[in-house]
């Protein structure tokens, strides 16, 4: 790689080194200045960022990927190499998530298309595809203090889980500052003419988070950490499904469905 530079970054309980060239630094450095890296020793994963051209195939690298804005070149269990199609902060997050992924899969953790808020020192998550109404109920949930709308970490902490947020542009751009705290409750949605909520059987529990939990087609081999670790999520019976009307605040729904 030609001149470049390295910064640090903590997420979850890891702390991470992105290695880009040195005319990318200011861009990822915005990206990173909420998530200060807390230990400056060795990083538990290096992530490369690379241009098209400094790999081996630059020129079908992207071919038949669609709009794929970031392709895994390599990787170990503590370091990943990405190409990016183009130097913006969104092809930057989805390189930046190969590293995440890979460093929580193997240390009993996830990332999950959720959004999170924080509620008395509790996280309360909700998770569902593109549509299903994540942010629309966050945004709604007005005694809950947001985290992110898309993209929140998931890790077994000892026998709690913690929710924390990574470095990942939310659905405004923006990547938000390191913030963690133990989960209250994960709740499936479900559009409806009413606001309740259900308990849902384990196997059709694990399935819906499967689809929702972030792996790289690239790193498939590695989903069945990522299976084991929804089980133990699953175990500690956080889960729910909340029915929900648009424009309702469901803070003491889930509070109280959290509490039961």
């Amino acid at each position: 790689m030609r001149e470049g530079s390295r910064l640090l970054f903590s997420a979850g309980a890891l702390t991470f080194q992105v290695e880009s060239l040195a005319s990318w630094s200011g861009i990822l450095s915005g990206m990173l200045e909420g998530f200060p890296a807390r230990d400056s020793g060795r990083p538990q994963m290096r992530i490369s960022l690379l241009s098209p051209s400094d790999t081996d195939d630059p020129i079908s690298l992207f071919r038949g990927r669609g709009t794929d804005l970031a392709r895994l070149v390599g990787w170990r269990s503590d370091c990943v190499s990405v190409a990016i199609r183009q130097v913006d902060r969104h092809a930057m997050s989805s390189a930046m998530a190969y590293g995440l992924v890979l460093a929580h899969l193997f240390r009993r953790g996830l990332l999950v298309h959720s959004a999170c808020g924080i509620y008395q020192g509790e996280a309360f998550l909700f998770v569902g595809p593109s549509g299903a109404g994540k942010s629309t109920v966050l945004s709604h949930a007005l005694e809950l203090e947001p985290v992110h709308d898309d993209r929140v970490g998931l890790r077994m902490v000892g026998e709690e889980v913690e929710a924390f947020n990574a470095p990942q542009l939310d659905n405004s751009g923006r990547t938000g500052r390191h913030r963690a705290a133990r989960v209250g409750g994960v709740f499936l949605l479900a559009k409806d003419r009413r606001n309740w909520v259900e308990k849902v059987p384990i196997v059709e529990a694990i399935q819906e988070l499967c689809r929702q939990v972030i792996v790289p087609v690239e790193l498939a081999e590695l989903r069945w950490r990522a299976v084991d670790t929804l089980l133990a999520i699953l175990s500690r019976g956080l889960v729910r499904r909340l029915h929900f009307r648009r424009e309702a605040n469901v803070t003491g729904m889930i509070r109280d469905s959290s509490n039961a």
